[in-house]
């Protein structure tokens, strides 16, 4: 709900919504089908988009929005302009190369937003347990960043 509200922001002119996921397969199976079937389920006919699945896009022409649904090849990635980025089970992505390309791509955007879910993960050494021990230190007050939350 959270990728299509994003499409729709009335606020940002040709949104782009971005998810990043640990597989190609992942992204195409998990995060762009359930996208597309969330459109479908709001009555969302096709005439008021056009879906890519090779490309894991979805395109609506009225709005000049796209979603686009990522892989851990974040080396691709670089200059989107997102005003909203899912990041999928973070911990589990080999490198940080997707989340440092998407991490400053919504900052040009008003109500730009980087959303990560995932688990901590069992590896103390990958970097997004860097990325939890950051937001648990936020929790706990010891880290004020506003930028995080």
């Amino acid at each position: 709900l959270c990728c299509c509200s994003g499409m729709r922001c009335p606020q940002e002119k040709s949104p782009v919504v971005l998810t990043g996921s640990v597989s190609a397969a992942n992204a195409k199976d998990q995060i762009y089908s359930e996208v597309l079937y969330t459109l479908r389920q709001l009555g969302v006919g096709g005439k008021w988009f056009k879906a890519d699945d090779n490309k894991r896009q979805i395109f609506i022409p009225s709005l000049n929005a796209r979603l686009l649904a990522m892989s851990s090849d974040g080396k691709r990635q670089m200059g989107l302009n997102s005003v909203f980025t899912l990041l999928d089970e973070g911990a589990y992505h080999v490198n940080s190369s997707l989340y440092d390309a998407v991490a400053n791509a919504h900052v040009g955007r008003k109500n730009g937003m980087l959303m990560s879910i995932s688990t901590s993960g069992m590896d103390a050494t990958s970097w997004y347990h860097g990325l939890y021990k950051k937001a648990k230190r936020i929790l706990s007050g010891e880290d004020t960043d506003p930028q995080t939350y």
